[in-house]
């Protein structure tokens, strides 16, 4: 059972709610927690670090609603995708991008894990796999995380075309 009270004035005029008693109960199995972590350009999670990435929809095989892109650069334009994974382990990491011949062969992403980091080139001129619930998809490989906020995939414009920022998602393994 959990039971809530009004404590007061909250942020942006509402109302401040905390926990007055808690029963917690040992469930016959294991919990539900997904084992696919998504995260999409424009959603919670992906941060336009620096520069300007305006989004598309020109070219299919992106991830829900569009994608964003970059002309190449010099790396001073940066975006990047932060998922909060549920727990501790290893999880492949995978990026959708909507290829076509304009894009960079070597996309420059580096993902940050709980070992270090890990420079992973793709080249965006390619389809990746594509899956029913959207989205063409590349993998950067399987890494450890830890849980949280921890991990964090990253691109810039460092590239010989456009790099494209679409979705990045995390598969528990």
């Amino acid at each position: 059972m959990v039971r809530f009270a009004p404590a007061g004035a909250g942020r942006g005029g509402g109302q401040s709610i905390s926990l007055d008693q808690l029963t917690l109960t040992q469930a016959p199995a294991a919990p539900d927690v997904s084992e696919t972590i998504t995260v999409d350009n424009g959603a919670l999670g992906y941060t336009v670090v620096s520069g300007t990435w305006p989004s598309g929809t020109g070219v299919a095989g992106y991830y829900s609603g569009n994608y964003a892109s970059h002309p190449p650069g010099d790396g001073s334009s940066r975006v990047r995708w932060q998922p909060c994974l549920p727990a501790d382990g290893r999880y492949e990491v995978q990026v959708s991008y909507a290829a076509a011949s304009n894009r960079s062969k070597a996309a420059p992403y580096v993902v940050n894990h709980a070992d270090g980091s890990s420079a992973i080139p793709v080249d965006q001129t390619v389809r990746g796999t594509p899956d029913v619930r959207g989205g063409e998809w590349v993998t950067l490989g399987t890494y450890h995380f830890t849980g949280g906020l921890t991990a964090t995939v990253e691109l810039t414009d460092t590239a010989d075309g456009y790099a494209v920022a679409d979705a990045v998602r995390f598969i528990r393994r």
